[in-house]
């Protein structure tokens, strides 16, 4: 049966890292997963400002190459944070086979994730110069809105699985979602 894997959650939560270990977990099982990441659907769009207005045109696309994906019988792993529930209801109730993952973390530890990231998938101190841009008003015109700090993360009413990174790593997430898959005889 083919799914559309939604792995949700604030920015900086871990929903990446746990995406690319679970596509791992599955590849060396034989299944096969097609890996939608937002950060990529931006660039190929060519946003160069993230706005309401684009993340609409976005999230709309996100879905979109989904459910062709989803109707081919592929199976689907998105790695969004679709603040917005409305999204990811949208999708759900077109999909049957849609699987809403939540990824549990405070704004305070993804904040201080944040700190010690590395990588460039994220501009570096979004939430840092999000909160100073709150405190003080100073303007960061390259920052945007922020999710969890300007806009509020709307949090899955009833997901599939909660995977609390304030309690388990990033692996134990990945083998514990693979494990849900494998129970509910996704793979």
């Amino acid at each position: 049966m083919a799914f559309i894997l939604w792995i949700t959650g604030l920015p900086g939560a871990g929903k990446s890292e746990i995406a690319r270990l679970l596509v791992g977990l599955l590849d060396g099982e034989g299944e096969e997963i097609e890996y939608l990441r937002m950060s990529k659907i931006k660039k190929e769009l060519g946003f160069a400002s993230y706005d309401e207005n684009g993340r609409e045109k976005a999230y709309h696309e996100l879905a979109n190459r989904a459910m062709q994906i989803y109707e081919d019988g592929g199976n689907v792993l998105i790695d969004a944070t679709g603040y917005k529930r409305k999204w990811r209801e949208d999708l759900r109730t077109i999909a049957p086979g849609f699987v809403e993952v939540y990824v549990k973390s405070s704004l305070r530890k993804c904040v201080e994730k944040e700190m010690k990231k590395k990588t460039k998938l994220s501009t570096k101190e979004v939430y840092s110069k999000a909160l100073n841009r709150r405190m003080t008003g100073e303007d960061y015109p390259e920052l945007g809105t922020v999710v969890g700090v300007d806009v509020a993360y709307e949090e899955p009413r009833k997901p599939a699985l909660v995977l609390d990174r304030e309690s388990m790593s990033a692996v134990k997430a990945a083998k514990q979602l693979f494990n849900f898959l494998r129970k509910k005889n996704f793979i």
